[in-house]
């Protein structure tokens, strides 16, 4: 729950405000209940379908919507082909959520502690139009909560214990893909280009062995919290 209002107006509903969350904490929960099916009761401002693979929720343009659940089901294709069989006969229900825009997105995702565009708990998996993106591009988001999602359905405990260089790894690889009909092309973006071809003049690319280790950014040994990690697209 939560509360938006002008500062100068907080005295004035203050007592609603509390009135409301007494009335929350008043109501015991019900851990047996489960969710509603967002298929037959979609949220309001969300328009429901159904896909091969997912509950699809979109506020999007419809036209983008049926672009993006077909993208996301070439992606699902390419991970039963990468990882065979058993991405199959783990598949659990999931809901395909397609926001309106990157500022739609990015308020959404300031309430959960998801840190992928993907949500375990929630089994949702996250994408957004991108107005300035082109026909064939700004589907790595996508195939990203695509590849979550199936790697959390063989084991929950997948991506928690994805080491860095690989969780970073992952993420980098899939981020410049772009969709060429039914054909997903794995290519490298002009920052990645250019960041390696200046350090192959400098000789400075990063040592495998440092990334993999995780001895290029050692974890705090004092409790404290880790800092972002640093960008190694290399």
């Amino acid at each position: 729950v939560a509360f938006e209002v002008y500062a100068d107006h907080l005295d004035k509903q203050k007592k609603d405000f509390d009135a409301t969350l007494d009335g929350l904490a008043s109501v015991p929960r019900d851990a047996s209940a489960t969710a509603p099916d967002p298929q037959k009761t979609p949220e309001l401002g969300w328009k429901a379908s159904k896909s091969k693979h997912w509950t699809v929720l979109s506020a999007a343009d419809p036209a983008f919507t049926k672009k993006a659940i077909a993208a996301a089901e070439i992606g699902r294709d390419w991970v039963v082909q990468e990882f065979g069989t058993l991405v199959q006969k783990t598949a659990k229900p999931a809901v395909l959520r397609i926001f309106p825009s990157a500022d739609h997105y990015n308020a959404f995702i300031s309430t959960t502690e998801a840190p992928r565009e993907y949500s375990s708990p929630r089994k949702e998996l996250w994408f957004f139009e991108d107005k300035d993106a082109g026909s064939g591009d700004g589907f790595g988001m996508l195939f990203r909560a695509v590849l979550w999602h199936a790697l959390d359905d063989v084991d929950t405990n997948i991506l928690p214990a994805l080491p860095r260089w690989l969780d970073n790894g992952l993420w980098e690889y899939l981020r410049s893909t772009k969709l060429k009909g039914k054909v997903i092309e794995f290519a490298p973006s002009e920052v990645e280009t250019g960041r390696i071809g200046y350090q192959l003049r400098a000789e400075s690319l990063p040592a495998l062995w440092n990334l993999v280790q995780g001895s290029m950014q050692p974890s705090p040994q004092d409790g404290a919290d880790e800092e972002l990690w640093g960008y190694t697209p290399e």
